[in-house]
């Protein structure tokens, strides 16, 4: 032992191997000259409590359970406590008092060294802007250390890990095994901003029911010009019509955009105008024909960072219902020409069939005419009959009849006829 500086104390210090496990006895003697004190003995234990690992981690040390990581948002702080327990572990400092000459002693004096230490590791080390704080030392064998942290816009949608080593000051490492812990941190968007974009997306550009319902049939003759307006209404931002990709609009048809709105009205929307126009021909006299359009609109947030949101979409459809036995006339044509026109029909017959035409020579624009009688079929009608009664070809009336297939009726058919008022003579 070390003679202490005045002379009455020695100190005595010993690394105990893993051999030596177990109790030990330590005694002393007080000794003046050949005057001896009685021997006064300590037990002591060398534990090996290190071999199986320094220490354990504990709450409130995130995930020591299993848990997702933690999740923070730029501009919020995260305190974040790390703490570090186990057996008592510190060096065993005993101090024996003897009187002098008569051997008596003092009771024992221990005193234990804390001896656990929390490091932080440098890799992957701090997130930048965080610091952390001192070992803080719990009594004789727990520790902990406290990060704070507050992420900074460009930060978000990253994740951190920080990781920490409980170790021993005094004992090699292949002794007391230091315990590893890492504490995993997600960091989300601010919230201010997400509340932004929530209340700030518009509700999503939408026909205007009054201009466009759903299911609407509009009628239809060849030659006349058919124009569907169709309004939108929208937020502040771009919304685009178009031909729905499967169905699409008539062949020969256009759709234009003719008005967008600049003033909102009292909820904050804009009304833009598109127009559907189409003039059926001649040679287009299906019953029925569908139109659908796709209405389209992209979305970005009104402040914050832009986020881009993937079109939201709305298609309605119309039907186009043609008129039997109706069509129009162009500015300036006479009944001649039309009759003429629809495979050299009689325009006697044609004008008998318009008593509001005053003059046949000169036809104001879309006029909506009658082409001939209608006639429901009765039975035992036949196609070819029915040709011959009205002195028509079997090829014009099945144009003016593209529903009828074959030679075969249904009683009460509808058919478009256009008889020969004066035909020739054999």
């Amino acid at each position: 032992g070390l003679p202490d500086p005045s002379g009455s104390r020695a100190i005595i210090s010993w690394n105990a191997p893993c051999s030596k496990l177990g109790f030990k006895p330590l005694c002393f003697r007080a000794c003046e000259g050949v005057l001896c004190s009685a021997p006064l003995c300590h037990r002591f234990e060398v534990r090996g409590d290190c071999i199986q690992g320094h220490s354990i981690f504990v709450a409130p040390t995130p995930g020591v359970l299993p848990e997702p990581p933690l999740t923070l948002r730029v501009g919020e702080t995260l305190n974040l406590t790390v703490r570090a327990d186990g057996q008592p572990l510190g060096n065993y400092v005993n101090q024996f008092n003897y009187s002098s000459m008569i051997g008596a002693s003092n009771p024992n004096v221990l005193v234990r060294v804390p001896d656990r230490t929390l490091g932080l590791l440098s890799n992957p080390g701090l997130p930048n802007g965080a610091s952390i704080g001192p070992n803080v030392n719990e009594g004789d064998h727990a520790v902990h250390r406290t990060v704070i942290w507050q992420p900074t816009n460009g930060q978000e949608g990253l994740f951190y890990e920080i990781c920490f080593e409980a170790f021993s000051n005094t004992k090699p490492a292949h002794v007391c095994h230091p315990r590893r812990h890492c504490v995993q941190v997600m960091v989300l968007e601010p919230l201010q901003i997400i509340e932004e974009i929530e209340t700030k997306v518009e509700p999503p550009a939408a026909f205007m029911d009054e201009s466009m319902p759903e299911g609407q049939q509009v009628l239809i003759a060849p030659g006349c010009l058919v124009t569907l307006s169709i309004k939108v209404s929208r937020g502040q931002y771009v919304a685009n019509l178009t031909a729905e990709e499967t169905v699409g609009i008539p062949p020969g048809s256009t759709l234009t955009q003719v008005s967008v709105g600049m003033v909102p009205d009292m909820d904050g929307r804009y009304e833009d105008t598109w127009e559907l126009t189409w003039r059926p021909s001649r040679d287009f006299l299906m019953p029925e024909y569908p139109a659908c359009l796709l209405l389209t609109d992209t979305l970005m947030a009104a402040s914050g960072p832009k986020v881009n949101r993937d079109p939201r979409r709305e298609v309605r459809c119309v039907t186009y219902v043609m008129q039997r036995c109706r069509a129009c006339a162009e500015a300036g044509q006479s009944l001649q020409h039309i009759a003429a026109y629809w495979w050299g029909a009689d325009w006697i017959q044609m004008w008998g069939s318009n008593p509001e035409i005053s003059t046949p020579d000169r036809l104001p624009s879309e006029i909506l005419l009658r082409l001939g009688p209608t006639y429901h079929v009765k039975g035992g009608d036949t196609l070819s009959r029915l040709a011959a009664r009205f002195g028509m070809s079997l090829g014009a009336l099945r144009k003016l009849n593209p529903d009828v297939t074959g030679d075969s009726l249904f009683e009460g058919q509808p058919l478009c006829t256009m008889p020969t008022v004066c035909p020739e003579q054999s």
